[in-house]
């Protein structure tokens, strides 16, 4: 599975280096800090991840969201693309490509929209955006998320149900950092391992002896999720950012940083194009290879 992965476009194409994000987040808007920036983009994580506990739906699909935002924003800037639309489009792909048998509730994915309106986040834009979210991410939605591989790692260990459970937490709150696009997922899920089984009182040193992996890299990420599960996620502060990012920013359209490239046009037409009797697109699971 290793070897599958160092082959991958995740390992090839969506591993980061700290200085390349860095590089990335320089790009602010007057009256923005980096710190807002990345404020802002953990309320869209937190959004990700209550929209699958809600509705009990497969973490996996939820994973594949945030993984699929969180590339999206190694690439592109909240001032490129509105963060209102391309989060619940995230949602919406990884529904889609992970194969989930329920319909789509757009309704509900959307319906944050409320609380910070904008006035083209709506089922049809979402459907039309979410070909430039697959264009950016080039077309690549190979993802090896840490769960499965934290959960094949639990059983191996034969770790008591809690620190199952608090090793689920800690990996939980990783999303709120970047680390899924500066670490291997192995080294992801060995870290929230280890930092449950010292929260506990479990001794795994023989377990890990017997993997074959980076354990300095892994104590120094240990560490860091540590830190980051120590500090309360300040909801009420990423909200008041948010509308801060809203009342300041203003998008004539939700592909506004895409649609001067003529090589997109086509696309649009083609989605446009498959509009249903009363004007609305008319969606399907197969809507990405159609796409394509």
């Amino acid at each position: 599975m290793i070897a599958d992965f160092k082959n991958s476009s995740h390992w090839k194409n969506w591993h980061f280096t700290r200085e390349q994000l860095t590089a990335n987040t320089l790009k602010l808007q007057d009256g923005f800090t980096a710190e807002d920036v990345e404020t802002i983009l953990q309320y869209f994580i937190v959004y990700l991840l209550s929209l699958g506990r809600e509705k009990a739906e497969s973490i996996k699909i939820t994973e594949s969201a945030m993984y699929l935002f969180r590339r999206f924003y190694a690439k592109n800037t909240i001032f490129d693309a509105d963060p209102l639309i391309v989060a619940p489009t995230c949602y919406c792909l990884a529904n889609k490509f992970e194969d989930n048998t329920y319909k789509v509730d757009h309704d509900r994915i959307l319906r944050f929209n409320t609380v910070f309106p904008r006035t083209y986040i709506d089922k049809q834009n979402e459907m039309i955006m979410e070909y430039f979210v697959l264009s950016e991410l080039n077309f690549e939605l190979i993802i090896y998320g840490p769960n499965r591989i934290l959960m094949q790692f639990c059983s191996d260990a034969r770790v008591p149900e809690a620190v199952v459970v608090t090793a689920v937490g800690i990996l939980n709150d990783s999303y709120l950092l970047d680390v899924c696009l500066t670490e291997d997922p192995y080294t992801i899920a060995l870290a929230c391992l280890w930092e449950s089984s010292l929260i506990h009182s479990i001794d795994l040193r023989e377990f890990f002896a017997t993997i074959n992996f980076d354990m300095d890299r892994m104590l120094i990420l240990g560490e860091r999720l540590r830190k980051n599960s120590a500090k309360q996620f300040n909801m009420a502060d990423a909200i008041d950012k948010v509308k801060n990012f809203v009342n300041k920013t203003t998008f004539e359209s939700p592909m506004t940083f895409v649609s001067e490239d003529p090589i997109i046009e086509e696309p649009i037409r083609m989605v446009i194009d498959r509009e249903g009797p009363e004007g609305e697109i008319q969606e399907s699971t197969r809507s990405i290879v159609e796409f394509i």
